[in-house]
């Protein structure tokens, strides 16, 4: 599979934007960290191929921190998230940053597999993050991936 990945501009707010209302339905997210009203307007990086939007990774510089907001691959498997794990890594240690984290849920297996492969580690576990964000929005589904009721978010990190 042959794709480029670039650091992602204001010019990008739209197809991102999409991209989040076409998956989720929404564009916003809420992280252990903070609940964001519209992930489009986040830096990151893109991946393309032939001009298509394949791949996102969107994120937040705090202080000496940097939160993998959102990753996202049309593709799992040939190397689109992981070389945009790859691009984050070496902007967040440009920008002089302590640790790289993100976080994911209780149910999401494959990305804590994908994570852990990639030298993330576990250091958090946000107990009952989901009941919060279900009081803000109840239509939110209790289960997720694998059928597993969904309770608490994982924090993973690469400290540097």
């Amino acid at each position: 599979m042959n794709f480029v990945i670039r650091e992602k501009n204001d010019e990008d707010i739209k197809i991102v934007e999409e991209r989040l209302m076409e998956e989720y339905g929404f564009k916003g997210m809420v992280t252990p960290a903070q609940a964001y009203q519209d992930l489009s307007i986040l830096g990151g990086f893109l991946a393309f191929e032939e001009n298509k939007l394949i791949g996102q990774i969107l994120l937040n510089y705090n202080n000496e921190e940097c939160e993998i907001v959102e990753l996202h691959t049309k593709n799992r498997g040939v190397g689109i998230g992981t070389e945009l794990i790859k691009k984050s890594i070496e902007e967040a240690k440009e920008k002089e940053c302590k640790r790289i984290w993100v976080s994911t849920s209780n149910d999401n297996i494959d990305a804590l597999k994908f994570y852990q492969k990639r030298m993330f580690f576990m250091c958090k576990i946000h107990e009952n993050h989901f009941d919060k964000v279900r009081a803000k929005n109840p239509n939110f589904p209790k289960y997720g991936d694998y059928g597993i009721f969904l309770k608490n978010q994982i924090e993973l990190e690469m400290v540097f």
